[in-house]
């Protein structure tokens, strides 16, 4: 007998299961102050990438979280010190109207990099 079709049911069966920040790319060049934006957001969140980023942003100061809302699916908006803050997929920034361009060639190759 040949086994010609494999079915798994989730996330960790054949991976770590244990999400990690392996980059952090800002268009302005201070990845410290936006891992620290980032942290502050998604410490409304119980979501594993949200984990992740507060991992790697773990013993830097951050901001107070001011209002959070999680978009299943697809991110989160939240208000950390004063500032509209989205995370999340594609679709979700596009229609918040903001224009990843500037990074698309670097996201571009760590995704086709793949995971280290």
């Amino acid at each position: 007998h040949r086994i010609d079709t494999l079915v798994l049911d989730k996330t960790g069966t054949l991976t770590r299961g244990h999400p990690a920040v392996t980059d952090v790319l800002a268009c302005d060049g201070d990845a410290q102050a936006l891992l620290a934006l980032a942290a502050a957001a998604q410490s409304g969140s119980e979501h594993p990438l949200a984990r992740a980023v507060l991992e790697r942003a773990a013993g830097i100061t951050r901001p107070a979280l001011e209002h959070f809302e999680s978009h299943p699916g697809s991110g989160l908006s939240a208000r950390v010190g004063g500032r509209a803050i989205i995370i999340g997929n594609r679709l979700l920034l596009q229609r918040h109207g903001i224009d990843r361009a500037a990074l698309e060639d670097a996201v571009s190759a760590l995704e086709t990099q793949g995971p280290r």
